[in-house]
């Protein structure tokens, strides 16, 4: 699935333990897989937890460059002001056509609110319900997406 055999098929940021199992997923079903974390303890417990099937990455923002264009990046933070954070702090390494997901539960007001902020920098964003708990996220979650069709359908 990957165009280039350094680049990745999607990121995850956020690698508790519904981004951890939910990077395994992907990488088990034939994605190439780039993670990691705003913290930096997280990573180094999530790098040794992952192994080799998925490429751990120091920061988020190095997390994006291993990606192949346009970038899919599923944030997997607590709902609110973290993700909020983490936009602001992937934002400046985007380009058009890039897609986030938020699959942090997100109010669909704020969703909406971040969609139509990302829109004028011409990104996407998907907002993502995920169900299941940790073994739905290791073994098959219900995905529940919604936004731009356009977007939602670049990460189907």
């Amino acid at each position: 699935m990957t165009t280039a055999p350094d680049l990745k098929d999607i990121a995850v940021i956020g690698l508790g333990v519904m981004g951890r199992n939910l990077a395994l997923n992907l990488a088990d079903h034939g994605f190439s897989v780039a993670a990691s974390d705003p913290f930096a303890e997280v990573v180094t417990k999530a790098g040794a937890a992952i192994g080799a099937s998925v490429a751990v990455a120091p920061t988020p923002e190095a997390a994006v460059a291993l990606l192949a264009a346009p970038r899919k990046i599923l944030m997997m933070v607590k709902a609110g002001e973290p993700v909020d954070a983490l936009i602001d702090r992937l934002a400046p390494h985007l380009a058009a056509g890039d897609i986030l997901i938020d699959g942090g539960n997100t109010h669909f007001r704020d969703t909406e609110r971040r969609q139509a902020a990302l829109a004028e920098r011409g990104l996407h964003l998907v907002g993502l319900g995920v169900s299941g708990g940790e073994e739905g996220a290791r073994n098959g979650p219900a995905l529940m997406a919604g936004g731009d069709p356009v977007a939602v359908k670049g990460v189907s």
